[in-house]
């Protein structure tokens, strides 16, 4: 049975969920910030990786009570308790999880954390090194100059563009007062959720009023650079000599927020599309052409701003088959602007949403709700339960696809952009004028 989530503001207007789920014995704390790297100004590279940098920092839960981060996780390991964090594009979030026994104690060290959080200096040099090595971990895979390049034209003169050489570069140079900066202006009530869900009692939520209500309401709501994106057909080469195998992007832009009421479509889309060997895509290209190996569609979409949209097509495939791929791939695209889908496809995805949503309900893992309810409360959005998100899914029409078809598919909407040996943009141009 899915749980019933219930938001409760404090006294001090921190804004907390808690979402019970009984006789599991575990608790989880969470922390959501509407903070992240889009944060760090695409204009001052001083400035780069300061999200990424205090997110390692804080992840040692060091406060003026608790300053010894080493012995802080020496700690919390050796009572079994579980903890991460993880910084992305416009959040952060921190965690504790374990046995309800010890829930008095993570209360404690992620509240003095939370509001009076001091950095141990002698964990500085060696997570400035753990960043960098994040760092050549993303730069050391074969695509890496395509995914610049791609950040580069989707994202101009926005934070998402900043490439990760130039992040790393300026690690060594980040300076602890900026971290500092970075935390008090950004680390306030405005911008937090603090997320319970497991095993609740009374004496829980007794502690977090005692603890959490009791933080001074201070700072200021977080403020997101908005994209100026270019609305323009363009296709763009990258050379890689590393490899035999051709990268293939296809970008179509989209107005569309993680949380708006029309994102069921865009996935069912992107489900009948891409998801098995029997999807649409990957039954045409691999199972009947024999031109690649998988293929796979996405809807990437963020919190902050609309026009950050796009619905992605990926695949690999030798060089001089990216055109019949393509052409494949456009015969498909104009199939569901002009004609319905067959009932077979509809039922299939149908059947996929139905067993995903028996299999989250009956998974009592507390992390499993908390991120799935968490991000509504954080963007201010109304919680859609997984009952709900199912239903809308179900009620989905062929008429429903084809309409939306008409809107996203369209060449004023699209970016191509494809890395390899050799450059075959020219045709890649005379496929896309077969077809738009």
């Amino acid at each position: 049975m899915e749980p019933k989530p219930e938001v409760i503001t404090l006294k001090n207007n921190f804004k907390c969920l808690f979402i019970p789920i009984k006789g599991i014995k575990i608790i989880q704390f969470s922390l959501f910030l509407r903070i992240g790297e889009d944060n760090e100004p695409y204009d001052n590279p001083s400035k780069y990786e300061i999200a990424h940098l205090l997110e390692h920092l804080f992840g040692f839960f060091t406060s003026n009570k608790y300053p010894k981060g080493k012995q802080n996780l020496k700690k919390i390991e050796n009572l079994g308790i579980d903890s991460g964090a993880e910084v992305m594009s416009t959040y952060t979030k921190y965690y504790l999880r374990g046995l309800v026994d010890y829930s008095e104690y993570m209360i404690d060290l992620l509240c003095n954390c939370y509001k009076n959080f001091k950095i141990d200096r002698s964990i500085v040099s060696q997570e400035k090194m753990a960043v960098v090595e994040e760092l050549n971990d993303i730069l050391n895979n074969t695509w890496i100059n395509i995914k610049h390049k791609n950040d580069k034209i989707l994202f101009p003169k926005h934070a998402r563009s900043i490439t990760q050489n130039d992040k790393k570069k300026n690690v060594p140079n980040i300076k602890l007062k900026d971290i500092m900066e970075f935390y008090n202006k950004h680390y306030n009530n405005h911008n937090t959720v603090l997320t319970i869900c497991g095993d609740l009692n009374t004496k829980i939520i007794k502690n977090i009023n005692e603890s959490f209500g009791k933080i001074v309401f201070k700072g200021n709501p977080v403020e997101y650079p908005i994209l100026k994106r270019n609305y323009k057909y363009q296709v763009a080469y990258v050379p890689n000599k590393r490899t035999n195998a051709t990268n293939l992007f296809i970008f179509f832009r989209i107005n569309l927020k993680p949380y708006d009421s029309n994102v069921s479509l865009y996935k069912f889309i992107s489900t009948l599309l891409s998801y098995g060997l029997q999807s649409i895509l990957n039954r045409t290209l691999r199972i009947e052409k024999g031109l690649i190996y998988s293929i796979v569609t996405d809807i990437d979409t963020s919190q902050s701003d609309e026009n950050m949209g796009y619905f992605i097509f990926n695949t690999t495939a030798e060089y001089n088959k990216i055109p019949k791929v393509l052409y494949e791939i456009f015969k498909i695209l104009t199939d569901f602007k002009k004609n319905n889908r067959n009932k077979v496809d509809i039922e299939r995805v149908k059947n996929i949403y139905n067993l995903e949503f028996q299999s989250s309900v009956i998974n009592k893992q507390p992390d499993n709700f908390t991120d799935l309810y968490s991000f509504f409360i954080l963007w201010n959005k109304k919680i859609v339960s997984l009952k709900q998100k199912l239903q809308n899914l179900m009620k989905i029409t062929s008429k429903d696809i084809k309409t939306l078809s008409n809107e996203i598919f369209l060449k004023e909407n699209m970016v191509i952009t494809y890395s390899g040996k050799k450059n075959i943009t020219e045709e890649i141009h005379k496929v896309v004028d077969k077809f738009f």
